[in-house]
Protein backbone atom coordinates (compact mmCIF):
# COMPACT_ATOMS: atom_id res chain seq x y z
CA UNK A 1 0.00 0.00 0.00
CA UNK A 2 0.86 3.62 -0.79
CA UNK A 3 1.35 6.03 2.50
CA UNK A 4 -1.04 9.60 1.54
CA UNK A 5 2.26 11.71 1.49
CA UNK A 6 3.34 9.31 -1.22
CA UNK A 7 0.60 9.22 -3.51
CA UNK A 8 0.28 13.16 -3.15
CA UNK A 9 3.65 13.22 -4.55
CA UNK A 10 3.30 10.49 -7.37
CA UNK A 11 0.24 12.91 -8.22
CA UNK A 12 2.08 16.07 -7.99
CA UNK A 13 4.84 13.80 -10.05
CA UNK A 14 2.26 13.12 -13.08
CA UNK A 15 0.78 16.80 -12.88
CA UNK A 16 4.16 18.12 -13.28
CA UNK A 17 4.73 15.75 -16.41
CA UNK A 18 1.71 16.60 -18.25
CA UNK A 19 3.20 20.39 -17.70
CA UNK A 20 6.65 19.80 -18.86
CA UNK A 21 4.93 17.80 -22.07
CA UNK A 22 2.67 20.69 -22.94
CA UNK A 23 5.59 23.47 -22.46
CA UNK A 24 7.73 21.40 -24.41
CA UNK A 25 4.73 21.12 -27.11
CA UNK A 26 4.26 24.92 -27.09
CA UNK A 27 8.18 25.40 -27.09
CA UNK A 28 8.25 23.45 -30.32
CA UNK A 29 5.44 25.36 -32.12
CA UNK A 30 7.30 28.19 -31.12
CA UNK A 31 10.76 27.10 -32.82
CA UNK A 32 8.77 26.33 -35.97
CA UNK A 33 7.22 29.65 -35.77
CA UNK A 34 10.61 31.06 -35.29
CA UNK A 35 12.28 29.00 -38.35
CA UNK A 36 9.43 30.11 -40.85
CA UNK A 37 9.63 33.60 -39.76
CA UNK A 38 13.67 33.36 -40.03
CA UNK A 39 13.00 31.99 -43.24
CA UNK A 40 10.51 35.28 -44.78
CA UNK A 41 13.08 37.40 -43.26
CA UNK A 42 16.00 35.44 -45.48
CA UNK A 43 13.92 35.90 -48.75
CA UNK A 44 13.12 39.28 -47.98
CA UNK A 45 16.39 40.25 -47.04
CA UNK A 46 17.70 38.80 -50.55
CA UNK A 47 14.59 40.91 -52.44
CA UNK A 48 15.93 43.88 -50.72
CA UNK A 49 19.63 43.18 -51.72
CA UNK A 50 18.66 42.50 -55.45
CA UNK A 51 16.26 45.89 -55.50
CA UNK A 52 19.16 47.93 -54.01
CA UNK A 53 22.30 46.51 -55.93
CA UNK A 54 23.50 48.69 -58.29
CA UNK A 55 21.99 47.55 -61.97
CA UNK A 56 25.33 46.38 -63.80
CA UNK A 57 25.32 45.93 -67.61
CA UNK A 58 28.16 43.23 -69.13
CA UNK A 59 28.78 43.16 -72.97
CA UNK A 60 28.10 40.49 -74.61
CA UNK A 61 31.96 39.00 -74.48
CA UNK A 62 31.72 39.01 -70.85
CA UNK A 63 28.02 37.72 -70.46
CA UNK A 64 29.02 34.50 -72.86
CA UNK A 65 32.32 34.41 -70.59
CA UNK A 66 29.73 34.19 -67.56
CA UNK A 67 27.49 32.04 -68.85
CA UNK A 68 30.83 30.02 -70.23
CA UNK A 69 29.08 30.01 -73.88
CA UNK A 70 30.01 31.40 -77.14
CA UNK A 71 29.69 34.25 -77.96
CA UNK A 72 27.40 32.63 -81.23
CA UNK A 73 25.41 30.87 -78.37
CA UNK A 74 24.02 34.74 -77.24
CA UNK A 75 23.46 35.49 -80.70
CA UNK A 76 20.81 32.50 -81.83
CA UNK A 77 19.48 33.03 -78.24
CA UNK A 78 18.86 36.48 -79.25
CA UNK A 79 17.09 35.17 -82.13
CA UNK A 80 14.70 33.27 -80.70
CA UNK A 81 11.40 34.80 -79.71
CA UNK A 82 10.81 35.94 -76.46
CA UNK A 83 14.96 35.89 -76.46
CA UNK A 84 16.01 33.30 -73.96
CA UNK A 85 17.93 36.33 -71.89
CA UNK A 86 16.43 39.62 -72.05
CA UNK A 87 19.24 42.27 -73.27
CA UNK A 88 19.85 45.66 -74.07
CA UNK A 89 20.29 46.74 -77.70
CA UNK A 90 21.67 50.32 -78.17
CA UNK A 91 22.42 52.71 -81.34
CA UNK A 92 25.28 51.63 -82.95
CA UNK A 93 24.46 47.92 -82.50
CA UNK A 94 25.85 47.30 -79.02
CA UNK A 95 24.60 44.30 -76.79
CA UNK A 96 24.51 44.63 -72.78
CA UNK A 97 22.68 41.73 -70.71
CA UNK A 98 21.89 43.17 -67.34
CA UNK A 99 23.46 41.12 -64.78
CA UNK A 100 20.18 39.76 -62.85
CA UNK A 101 18.96 38.67 -65.97
CA UNK A 102 21.88 36.50 -66.45
CA UNK A 103 21.22 35.20 -63.08
CA UNK A 104 18.15 34.52 -63.38
CA UNK A 105 18.27 32.86 -66.63
CA UNK A 106 21.12 31.04 -64.61
CA UNK A 107 18.59 29.55 -61.90
CA UNK A 108 16.07 28.95 -63.87
CA UNK A 109 18.47 26.31 -65.61
CA UNK A 110 19.48 24.37 -62.54
CA UNK A 111 18.30 20.99 -61.80
CA UNK A 112 18.37 18.24 -58.85
CA UNK A 113 17.70 21.30 -56.10
CA UNK A 114 14.57 20.93 -53.81
CA UNK A 115 12.66 24.31 -54.03
CA UNK A 116 13.03 26.07 -50.26
CA UNK A 117 9.96 26.04 -48.38
CA UNK A 118 11.52 29.66 -48.43
CA UNK A 119 10.38 30.84 -51.27
CA UNK A 120 6.60 30.29 -50.36
CA UNK A 121 5.44 32.91 -48.61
Amino acid sequence: MIDKSTAELLGRAALQERVITELAERLDAAHQRIERQESRIRVLEERVASLTRPRELLTEKEAAATLRVHTQSLKRWRDERPARIPFILFEGGDIRYRVEEIERYLKSRERGIQPAKANKL
